[in-house]
Formats: C-alpha cells, structure tokens, sequence
C-alpha cells in the first residue's frame, strides 16, 4: 500500500518523515455493515435470524427437486433485504463505527 517516494532538501538541511498506517481492514464498509446488521440480528427479540439455515441450503439441486424447492429460501432473502432497509440507519452506521473506534482507542491506551 502506499506510495514509493523519495525526498531532496537543498544543501546541508535535513528532513523528517513520518508514515502514518491505518487499519482499514476493520474500517472498511463490509465490516461496518455487517458487523451492524449482525448485531442487530442477533439482538431481534424474535429469535427468527438464530434459526438454522435449512440444510437443503447446502448441497447441489437435483432432477427429482421440486422446482419451488428454493421458495423458503427466496422468502428469507426478502425477509432479510427488508430487515437491512430498517436497519442500516445513518445513525446505527455511525454508532457502531463509533464503537469500534471507542475500542481501538482502548486498546491503544492499554
């Protein structure tokens, strides 16, 4: 990552470079977003994202499926497109990015 550079000071003046490396792996928009959805998933009094997934989930359609076999599926998948809309707010994006950096700054401290 970064930049390959090199600097010059004219005559005898000498110069000082600092890097500064940031962490974006945790920083990063997928983690923001799913770490705030997870949580907000985890957290629904229902208990309907705790669920397993159906095992049917995990292994190659055959002939003899049913062509809707997959319909529990799609329905979940709105289910979940819908929860996300609810729940990725501007407000539950920045409180959980601000959690995340209340932590990192904790960890530097100790």
């Amino acid at each position: 990552r970064g930049f390959v550079h090199e600097a010059c000071c004219p005559d005898q003046t000498s110069s000082w470079h600092a890097t500064l490396a940031v962490a974006t792996h945790d920083w990063s928009w997928t983690k923001v977003f799913a770490s705030t959805i997870a949580m907000a998933m985890d957290a629904e009094s229902s208990a309907h994202w705790r669920a397993a997934v159906p095992l049917s989930l995990g292994r190659e359609l055959g002939p003899e499926d049913p062509a809707d076999v997959d319909a529990p599926v799609e329905a979940e998948i709105q289910r979940f497109v819908d929860f996300v809309r609810k729940t990725a707010s501007v407000p539950a994006l920045r409180k959980r990015m601000m959690a995340k950096l209340e932590s990192h700054n904790w960890n530097q401290v100790e």
